[in-house]
């Protein structure tokens, strides 16, 4: 939140965990969750606030896999977050993962538009 963008970019994935263990952390930083299925290579933009009210404010998508939802499709959607402050996507996953953990930085990459809120 109050980081600078190059401190907030060399963080570690074990920083990232400290610093979002749950749902509710995540939200305070305004970090944009996207599920991705390596197979079929689906994104989705997945709201914070749908997370929360379904699962819980202390829900944590720390190495949470889920069933595709595109049909004929057998891969497993992870979760990584869009860090608007350094740049970076933060891939979702634990150590000892069976997909390698990345933090990925994004320089040239330009965050889509935000949706409007509802009235």
């Amino acid at each position: 939140m109050g980081a600078n963008a190059k401190a907030v970019a060399q963080y570690t994935l074990d920083d990232w965990q400290f610093v979002w263990p749950d749902v509710a952390a995540m939200a305070r930083w305004r970090v944009r969750i996207q599920s991705v299925c390596p197979i079929c290579r689906t994104q989705l933009w997945v709201p914070l606030r749908t997370i929360a009210l379904t699962r819980g404010r202390d829900f944590s998508l720390w190495g949470l896999e889920l069933p595709c939802n595109r049909v004929s499709c057998d891969g497993w959607r992870t979760f990584r977050a869009w860090v608007p402050e350094a740049g970076i996507y933060v891939d979702l996953v634990k150590r000892g993962h069976r997909h390698q953990a990345v933090v990925t930085n994004y320089v040239r990459y330009v965050e889509p538009p935000k949706p409007k809120p509802r009235r």
